[in-house]
């Protein structure tokens, strides 16, 4: 499960689910990440699990959408997170990378979100 946690301007704090799901994590013979997401008119929320044969999970992953923004985080205890504005045009490039800077993976997501 993922959630999205912030802080009210009155110092309290908040949570929203942003998606999740049960069981075992889906085969994949190559880097990969196990996206959950969110997007409305306020923003755009993504995250989930960094899987790969043999373990290698890559240090960053980094989304270029088709407007050309990119948003990057750092793989830690195999997850990443992502949050930006509510304006990024589909789908996204999913880029992760190893610590040396090699490209592990590379492949579109989110091609299906308009």
């Amino acid at each position: 499960m993922l959630v999205r946690t912030w802080e009210e301007p009155d110092g309290s704090w908040a949570a929203s689910p942003i998606g999740g799901g049960g069981g075992r994590q889906p085969y994949r013979s190559r880097p990969w990440v196990n996206f959950t997401a969110e997007w409305n008119a306020q923003q755009f929320a993504a995250g989930g699990q960094v899987t790969g044969q043999g373990g290698e999970a890559g240090d960053l992953v980094r989304l270029t959408f088709a407007d050309g923004i990119a948003i990057e985080d750092n793989v830690e205890d195999c997850v990443v997170l992502f949050f930006t504005s509510p304006d990024v045009a589909f789908p996204a490039r999913v880029e992760i990378i190893d610590t040396a800077g090699d490209v592990l993976a590379e492949y579109d997501e989110f091609d299906d979100l308009e």
